[in-house]
């Protein structure tokens, strides 16, 4: 007798056969019997044979009318990776094209990395590559997708966000940049339900409140629109549908207006033939109802980014507001189905080949600009971003077309033509006038970028930039800057301690404290000692040894000067009041000069205080450092990062682990960067760089800057 499961292989075999290709049953039929075969006694956690999930994926499927090589390699999609199947086995038994789409899906999960970031980031690096070479890889990963979504509820609550989560933010949007509406409207109403019960609960009881109310105003609606049609002897279907729960909530959200002020939640479709004229019936809608005057979009002359083709007017009727959507029926399959629509038209006629080739070329490029980061977490990020911007389409003075993400500036569109250009943009030019970098440009608009080589870019840029190019670029040079300042600090503290002992930097000695840290260039050598791996009684340790003798004599030489309560410039004078300047704050480690004032105080500068070039040089005194272990100073810094959730709990957690007192807080946000002031006491230098060098390991911190004049 027959399983269930034999009957339901039937039936996705039928309705392939329903959509007029050429079906090989035989091939569904041995890959399903293949696939039962393998997973035989092995059960999901609902209690049901696992081979359950195949045939649903299969079934999912048939509804997008893919063909019978998909269906197989469907079938046999988790086989190699549950099973002791190997996949050598699945390539003689079904031939390279079912084996390279079984292969494409099943390698999405089979490498495993130390952080979840890192298998995330390499799973969608494959994936897209996986999607690239064939297609039809991500079509069965979203049926896979929707089955398990599905059957969620017999996972740990933990389990089902960290999935509804991943589904919400990648596999929801790549489904809308293949243009599969039908696939991105479930796949986003299911995690909805999971990541936030109380709001889909909320809006699905007024629409469930609702329904009738709107059933009844479609069924008055549609009468009038086809008994019009029928009159000019138009044959068309016309059907109501009330949007979905996610997409809802979303308008609520982001027009932040209540249930009952959303005009658009119905939406009425009109689908005629192929050879039908779509223009032609928005005239008759027009004369049937009242047009609301700038709601109207015409995404046949200017498809979407994803091939979505249609006319969309919002009327009046009955004093409700309600869009009409228009098409034909290859277009309607399309807006439904996406490059899975485009699959079965591919080989039907140039048109669609070039078509299908194109877009997957183009989007290729969009996806793979997520990938010019290092970092999983920003490559998560990128990736999120491109998978969700719409783009607009610019111009070079010299009418280069360049395509960027929808909210583009100049800073993209710098970085887009080359990343010298972008890291030297000051400014930029559209239809002659000179306009900011924060502008954001519009369809058609020629730009015209202004450069310096003086110019460099800022963690502000940040806020505006939107391109995943741009954004990487500009973290990358930022990195590089902050690892130039740390080598300059670290030189600087290695200069100022053996000056102290009346040393020369000479080649030798360098040449023995590189080799006695294992370092072979002395740029890598000063880069430890700024970030605070090397301290300066380590490297002084390593010198003394090289140069005992006269180290020792110098030490004896060393004029010392006590700080604060004793602290006394070079002359000795115990009767000075000593001061320590607000406009740098020195720390103990920093080169120092002392300022003689009239009233008889000694204000303490750093030596590359600004401050410090406009005071008359004969009231500048040498000092030198020596303070109390106990005591501690005043340092003021700020802190760039781009904002999210526990950014100031983890940099104060970090604060406190070095027992850093702050005195002053003040945070700001401003287009998704937090900047943070902070005001608190420490040590000396090394403390502070031990600091900065923990801050850096937050994720999402940009810069750190002490402020000196």
């Amino acid at each position: 007798m027959p399983s269930i499961y034999d009957t339901q292989i039937e039936n996705v075999i039928s309705k392939l056969e329903a959509t007029g290709q050429q079906v090989n049953s035989e091939l569904i039929r041995r890959a399903y019997n293949f696939a039962a075969d393998a997973h035989k006694n092995v059960y999901r956690r609902s209690g049901k044979p696992y081979i359950e999930h195949p045939v649903e994926v299969s079934l999912i499927l048939s509804e997008l009318k893919v063909d019978d090589i998909t269906v197989a390699a469907a079938l046999l999609h988790d086989v190699v990776e549950d099973t002791d199947v190997s996949g050598l086995e699945i390539k003689e038994k079904f031939g390279d094209t079912i084996y390279e789409i079984v292969n494409g899906v099943t390698k999405i999960n089979e490498i495993y990395y130390d952080t979840f970031e890192e298998k995330q980031s390499e799973n969608y690096r494959k994936l897209i590559i996986s999607m690239i070479k064939d297609l039809r890889v991500i079509i069965i990963k979203f049926a896979d997708r929707i089955h398990n979504m599905r059957t969620i509820k017999f996972m740990k609550p933990e389990k089902q966000k960290k999935i509804a989560r991943e589904t919400l933010d990648i596999y929801a949007p790549l489904a809308y940049r293949l243009g599969m509406y039908k696939i991105k409207n479930e796949l986003e109403d299911r995690s909805f339900e999971i990541l936030d019960p109380e709001n889909y609960t909320l809006i699905s009881t007024k629409i469930r409140d609702s329904h009738e109310s709107m059933e009844a105003y479609i069924s008055r609606i549609t009468p009038i629109i086809l008994n019009e049609l029928e009159k000019k002897n138009i044959k068309a279907s016309v059907s109501g549908r009330i949007k979905h729960l996610y997409s809802i909530y979303t308008k609520l959200t982001g027009r932040k207006k209540s249930f009952e002020e959303i005009l658009d939640i119905i939406a009425l479709r009109i689908v005629i033939p192929d050879d039908g004229d779509c223009y032609n019936i928005l005239s008759i809608v027009h004369q049937l109802f009242m047009p609301i005057q700038g709601m109207f979009n015409d995404y046949i002359a200017a498809p979407k980014e994803n091939g979505y083709q249609s006319l969309h007017t919002k009327v009046v009727f009955e004093n409700k507001v309600i869009e009409i959507q228009i098409r034909t029926n290859k277009m309607h399959e399309v807006a439904e189905f996406g490059l899975a629509a485009h699959w079965r038209y591919k080989g039907s006629n140039n048109e669609d080949i070039h078509a299908i080739d194109e877009y997957i070329t183009k989007l290729r490029n969009i996806l793979q600009e997520s990938f010019e980061a290092t970092d999983p977490k920003e490559i998560l990020e990128e990736l999120k971003i491109n998978l969700i911007s719409g783009e607009i389409f610019v111009f070079t003075p010299k009418k280069d077309l360049i395509t960027l993400p929808v909210g583009s500036t100049p800073v993209d569109f710098a970085y887009k033509i080359h990343e010298n250009i972008g890291n030297r943009c000051i400014a930029a030019k559209r239809g002659g006038k000179i306009i900011p970098l924060s502008t954001q440009l519009e369809n058609g608009d020629i730009i015209e970028i202004i450069t310096s080589p003086k110019s460099s870019p800022s963690y502000n840029w940040l806020r505006f930039a939107k391109s995943s190019r741009a954004r990487t670029s500009i973290k990358h040079f930022l990195r590089r800057e902050e690892e130039y300042k740390t080598v300059k600090l670290g030189r600087e503290i290695f200069t100022n301690e053996i000056a102290k002992y009346n040393l020369k930097i000479e080649k030798s000695i360098v040449q023995h404290v590189l080799k006695a840290f294992g370092f072979q260039a002395p740029e890598d050598f000063y880069k430890a000692v700024g970030n605070g791996e090397i301290r300066p009684n380590q490297f002084i340790r390593k010198i003394s040894s090289f140069k005992k003798e006269s180290l020792i004599t110098r030490l004896v030489q060393k004029i010392i000067v006590k700080s604060p309560k004793n602290f006394v410039p070079e002359e000795h004078d115990k009767s000075v009041n000593i001061e320590y300047a607000t406009c740098c704050h020195p720390l103990p480690g920093d080169s120092i000069v002392g300022h003689k004032t009239d009233d008889g105080k000694l204000i303490i500068h750093i030596s590359n205080c600004s401050v410090v070039g406009s005071i008359d040089p004969s009231k500048l005194v040498n000092t030198n450092w020596d303070v109390d272990q106990n005591e501690d100073f005043e340092v003021s810094f700020k802190i760039a990062g781009e904002d999210r959730p526990n950014l100031l709990y983890e940099m104060i957690k970090v604060i406190n682990s070095l027992e850093i007192n702050l005195s002053s807080i003040e945070i700001k946000v401003e287009n998704s960067i937090a900047t943070g002031s902070f005001t608190g006491r420490v040590k000396n230098l090394n403390h502070f760089i031990k600091l900065r060098k923990k801050l850096f390991g937050i994720r999402g911190v940009l810069s750190i800057e002490r402020f000196i004049q």
